[in-house]
Protein backbone atom coordinates (compact mmCIF):
# COMPACT_ATOMS: atom_id res chain seq x y z
CA UNK A 1 0.00 0.00 0.00
CA UNK A 2 2.97 2.31 0.48
CA UNK A 3 3.81 2.12 -3.22
CA UNK A 4 0.27 3.03 -4.13
CA UNK A 5 0.54 6.00 -1.78
CA UNK A 6 3.66 7.25 -3.62
CA UNK A 7 1.99 6.95 -7.01
CA UNK A 8 -1.13 8.76 -5.84
CA UNK A 9 0.91 11.51 -4.19
CA UNK A 10 3.03 12.13 -7.28
CA UNK A 11 -0.01 12.29 -9.52
CA UNK A 12 -2.31 14.33 -7.26
CA UNK A 13 -0.12 16.58 -5.10
CA UNK A 14 1.79 18.42 -7.82
CA UNK A 15 1.76 22.20 -7.98
CA UNK A 16 -0.60 23.85 -10.43
CA UNK A 17 0.95 23.99 -13.86
CA UNK A 18 3.56 21.30 -13.18
CA UNK A 19 3.22 18.63 -15.82
CA UNK A 20 4.71 15.18 -15.46
CA UNK A 21 7.52 16.15 -17.82
CA UNK A 22 8.58 19.05 -15.56
CA UNK A 23 8.97 16.92 -12.42
CA UNK A 24 12.48 16.49 -11.01
CA UNK A 25 14.42 13.39 -11.98
CA UNK A 26 14.48 12.11 -8.39
CA UNK A 27 10.66 12.12 -8.30
CA UNK A 28 10.61 10.27 -11.62
CA UNK A 29 12.99 7.68 -10.17
CA UNK A 30 10.81 7.05 -7.13
CA UNK A 31 7.68 7.05 -9.30
CA UNK A 32 9.02 4.48 -11.76
CA UNK A 33 10.50 2.28 -9.02
CA UNK A 34 7.15 2.12 -7.24
CA UNK A 35 5.29 1.40 -10.49
CA UNK A 36 7.67 -1.48 -11.24
CA UNK A 37 7.35 -2.73 -7.67
CA UNK A 38 3.56 -2.67 -7.86
CA UNK A 39 3.65 -4.61 -11.12
CA UNK A 40 6.18 -7.19 -9.87
CA UNK A 41 4.76 -7.85 -6.40
CA UNK A 42 1.74 -9.99 -7.40
CA UNK A 43 3.87 -12.30 -9.55
CA UNK A 44 6.44 -12.69 -6.77
CA UNK A 45 3.71 -13.40 -4.22
CA UNK A 46 2.16 -16.11 -6.39
CA UNK A 47 5.57 -17.68 -7.01
CA UNK A 48 6.38 -17.73 -3.30
CA UNK A 49 3.02 -19.29 -2.40
CA UNK A 50 3.43 -21.90 -5.13
CA UNK A 51 6.92 -22.72 -3.84
CA UNK A 52 5.61 -23.10 -0.29
CA UNK A 53 2.72 -25.30 -1.44
CA UNK A 54 5.06 -27.56 -3.39
CA UNK A 55 7.47 -27.78 -0.47
CA UNK A 56 4.67 -28.66 1.96
CA UNK A 57 3.22 -31.27 -0.42
CA UNK A 58 6.63 -32.88 -0.86
CA UNK A 59 7.20 -32.88 2.89
CA UNK A 60 3.82 -34.57 3.49
CA UNK A 61 4.57 -37.23 0.85
CA UNK A 62 7.95 -38.02 2.37
CA UNK A 63 6.57 -38.42 5.89
CA UNK A 64 3.19 -39.98 5.11
CA UNK A 65 4.31 -43.53 5.92
CA UNK A 66 5.97 -42.67 9.23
Amino acid sequence: MGGLNYVTTVLQARCKGMTLMRMPLSVWGIFMATILGLLAFPALLVAARDDDARRNARHELLHAGA
